[in-house]
């Protein structure tokens, strides 16, 4: 939904359950006419989705998020100001076919997002 045309993957890596995404994000993009403007900040929300689709970009197959027991915020993330951010995801399939997922999003000291959670294939 999100990608190319929000978000663009500039390189991705995927080894033994550990995925690593270089994305960039469209300051121009409608989002930020109302979040904020002037101030593009990515909204939670989407930071979220970034992360669901990259991981069903690599599995080949669509998720749903079951639970997620972390979802923190912790550094706004401006396009304006940081224009690149590297995802990190480290996942693992469980033996009722669901995927403990851990990620981050960041961009070297700056942390925008951590999760911990459980995504279901649909």
């Amino acid at each position: 939904m999100l990608l190319n045309s929000f978000f663009y993957i500039t390189s991705l890596t995927s080894k033994n359950g550990r995925t690593i995404a270089e994305i960039r994000v469209d300051p121009l993009h409608p989002i930020f006419e109302g979040h904020f403007p002037g101030q593009p900040v990515v909204p939670g929300v989407c930071m979220i989705e970034i992360l669901k689709e990259v991981l069903q970009l690599v599995d080949e197959k669509k998720y749903r998020l079951e639970t997620a027991s972390v979802i923190k915020f912790l550094t706004m993330f401006s396009p304006l100001e940081f224009t690149t951010a590297t995802l990190v995801i480290s996942s693992e399939e469980t033996e009722d076919q669901k995927k403990n997922v851990v990620a981050s999003l960041e961009f070297e000291q700056h942390v925008f997002l951590k999760f911990k959670g459980i995504y279901i294939a649909i």
